[in-house]
């Protein structure tokens, strides 16, 4: 394999092409990232990524493509992380897991749980469907955008739009 760093991107392949007259590399086979952002660490693999030499354009990732991000692991067909934004996408049948389902509220969301039964189904594995998931690089937080799905051991949400905007 080879590797690079261009920071806060440390890349990993099984093949990288460069070419030099447009800056472009392409990465093919098990494509690996771990993009490091005060503190922050997101892992991402992929079967194909291409990037730039010039570090603001941005990178395009295909090809079950995986993502893992504290205690939120997610799968998508495509992604595309900015540096500018500090934002990986996901798109394209994205399916996300979460350790508990208190990773997808909010704080004060979480405080104003009152009924027991609500309360104790913060501490569940929830699965989330969506047409697109965003990971912000530096916050942590996370937004699942178009039709969104949300299974829980016992509850399941369905949205056509929603805009979840805190998930640690």
């Amino acid at each position: 394999g080879v590797q690079t760093c261009a920071l806060p991107i440390l890349l990993h392949a099984n093949h990288l092409r460069y070419s030099s007259d447009k800056g472009k590399i392409e990465a093919t086979g098990q494509v690996n990232f771990v993009i490091t952002d005060h503190n922050l660490v997101t892992r991402v693999k992929a079967r194909r990524s291409t990037l730039f030499a010039e570090t603001t354009k941005p990178v395009t990732l295909q090809g079950q493509v995986e993502v893992e991000q504290g205690k939120k692991i997610a799968v998508a067909e495509k992604g595309v992380y900015s540096s500018k934004k500090n934002e990986l996408l996901l798109r394209h049948q994205v399916k996300a897991v979460f350790e508990k389902a208190a990773a997808i509220l909010k704080p004060a969301t979480v405080n104003r749980l009152k009924n027991s039964d609500a309360r104790k189904t913060l501490d569940q594995k929830t699965i989330l469907t969506a047409d697109e998931l965003i990971f912000s690089t530096r916050s942590g937080d996370a937004r699942a955008k178009g039709t969104v799905k949300v299974d829980r051991k016992s509850t399941r949400l369905n949205s056509s739009h929603t805009d979840i905007t805190r998930m640690p």
